[in-house]
């Protein structure tokens, strides 16, 4: 998964349907694929409803796009070690080995920051997407 701030790395689907919002989702702030380059498709009803995630895509057409993330992601944000193997499966792999290093928590300003200012907004009764027509 990729937003704003960098990459997620996800070994499951449940554990992005648990960790990514729906106020993300229902923003458009994340391009996300599977291991072989396949687009995912993340779907909410609404900002409280269960996150699905589910392929968009039969044939793995984003592969190279993926690759080339993955690679910006490595040589700007992250602090896991230059992979040796930059073939997609080679850099799935790097990324899986250290996906500590690769997951939003290492950015400031990833979805942890979004979600406290949910919150904060929230104690409030504002919601984030009510400027928006």
């Amino acid at each position: 998964m990729f937003d704003d701030s960098g990459m997620a790395v996800f070994p499951e689907l449940r554990e992005a349907e648990t960790y990514l919002e729906c106020y993300d989702v229902l923003d458009d702030a994340y391009a996300a694929f599977d291991a072989q380059g396949r687009k995912l498709q993340l779907d909410c009803a609404e900002v409280t409803a269960p996150l699905a995630i589910s392929l968009a895509e039969e044939e793995p057409s984003h592969a190279e796009d993926l690759r080339a993330l993955i690679l910006l992601d490595l040589s700007v944000g992250s602090t896991a070690p230059a992979p040796e193997d930059t073939s997609l499966e080679g850099l799935v792999a790097h990324c899986l080995a250290f996906r500590i290093a690769v997951i939003p928590y290492v950015h400031p300003d990833g979805p942890l920051r979004r979600r406290l200012f949910r919150w904060f907004l929230s104690l409030f009764g504002v919601s984030p997407r009510a400027d928006k027509g």
